[in-house]
């Protein structure tokens, strides 16, 4: 339901920024932002809020592809050294469910249609 997910993502980005708390986010390096694909609602937040901390703590502002950042997602919290390539990932998000082999940690991904 795209106009509840939008809705949502209105609702809770403030509430997400509070758990992860100010204090981190000015430690970080950069921020990104997921800038498509996606619902325009939440995109347009989404961007919206990364602008606005990128422009307060003074970081650059990264722009990701939405289905890059569920990809490799996978990877957060994982050494690149421990993971075997290629990875065989499948996406099941809305609009966007397909499969996907990722070749390397340098970002090499086609879609396995």
């Amino acid at each position: 339901m795209p106009e509840i997910a939008s809705r949502l993502h209105s609702e809770k980005i403030i509430e997400v920024i509070k758990n992860i708390g100010l204090d981190k986010i000015k430690d970080v390096d950069f921020i990104s932002v997921t800038t498509h694909p996606g619902l325009p609602g939440s995109l347009v937040i989404g961007k919206a809020v990364a602008s606005l901390l990128s422009s307060y703590f003074t970081k650059p502002l990264v722009h990701v592809n939405h289905i890059y950042g569920h990809l490799f997602s996978l990877l957060l919290d994982r050494k690149t050294s421990e993971i075997q390539f290629p990875l065989v990932v499948l996406t099941a998000s809305g609009g966007h469910n397909d499969i996907y082999v990722v070749t390397n940690s340098e970002c090499r991904i086609q879609n396995a249609e």
